[in-house]
């Protein structure tokens, strides 16, 4: 299952860390470590999350209910391999893995930063 994720956060574009910085720190706390629930409190705004799988609802809590507790359910997690940034455009390509029924899949999440959501 590729579920597409989108988030949008409100972080002033002049203000602590950079767009690149805030989704490797979401990917790796909710991917790689496996804790997307604290990810998506710590990371997706409550109200403004956009999902742009047809099959799953707007917001943090559809997040956490839908996709973040499939992943702690499962064996599923990604590893970052790359992430590019230009300006509030940022690119992560991860490898999605699980033991069943695709062994892993490739993506490539591209985040805009007028808040975040996934592109």
């Amino acid at each position: 299952m590729l579920a597409l994720l989108g988030a949008l956060v409100a972080i002033p574009a002049a203000a602590g860390p950079s767009p690149k910085h805030i989704v490797t720190a979401f990917f790796d706390l909710a991917f790689v470590q496996r804790k997307p629930t604290e990810a998506a409190r710590k990371y997706i705004s409550p109200d403004q999350y956009i999902q742009h799988n047809p099959g799953g609802a707007d917001g943090r809590a559809s997040f956490i209910e839908g996709f973040a507790a499939y992943v702690e359910k499962t064996s599923y997690r990604c590893d970052i391999k790359r992430v590019i940034a230009e300006g509030a455009l940022v690119v992560c390509t991860t490898t999605a893995k699980r033991t069943r029924p695709t062994p892993t899949i490739e993506a490539a999440p591209l985040w805009t930063s007028s808040g975040w959501r996934r592109a």
